[in-house]
């Protein structure tokens, strides 16, 4: 199951790399989406009517950036078990007490990155439909900077444990 996990998040973070790279190989500096999804409501306007007229080969930007999306729910998945994974291999290695339970915490911490990442899309996706509408905007950026934020928390978590496992043997 690791294998297939590790394969999927390989491949789907080549795939989701590539369209960024196609995407603004087509249209240099056009905002991407995380200027998007950092946008204040005057912004997200712009740059969705940005993407409106603008051509991604055959397709709007719009269309291009709406399958980024729908292949970062899959990412999301994928990223999420790897987190949870890479935190109970690193919790088997560990034995002091105090750092097992924080790389323990580190499972509902990745599992909420992903939650808030699933979110964040569902938003994306509902900004960029109703932007034009006088109340249709939800602001996205507290779901970003949370997701990152707990992302960073389980890295920190990571970090400490394997440097104390290096200094304290």
């Amino acid at each position: 199951m690791r294998l297939i996990a590790w394969l999927c998040f390989i491949l789907l973070a080549a795939t989701l790399k590539y369209l960024s790279w196609d995407f603004q190989h087509f249209n240099p500096g056009i905002p991407n989406d995380f200027a998007f999804e950092t946008a204040g409501k005057d912004e997200t306007r712009a740059i969705v009517e940005t993407w409106d007229t603008s051509s991604w080969g055959q397709h709007s930007v719009t269309t291009g950036v709406k399958l980024f999306t729908f292949i970062d729910f899959a990412y999301i998945l994928a990223y999420s078990y790897i987190l949870v994974t890479l935190s109970y291999d690193r919790m088997q290695l560990e034995r002091h007490t105090f750092l097992n339970n924080l790389l323990r915490l580190c499972f509902p911490l990745a599992i909420l990155a992903g939650l808030f990442d699933v979110v964040e899309n569902i938003l994306f996706l509902f900004n960029m439909e109703h932007y034009d509408l006088a109340g249709g905007y939800i602001s996205i950026s507290p779901f970003t900077y949370t997701k990152w934020t707990l992302i960073a928390i389980v890295a920190l978590i990571w970090l400490i444990s394997k440097i104390k496992s290096l200094i304290i043997r």
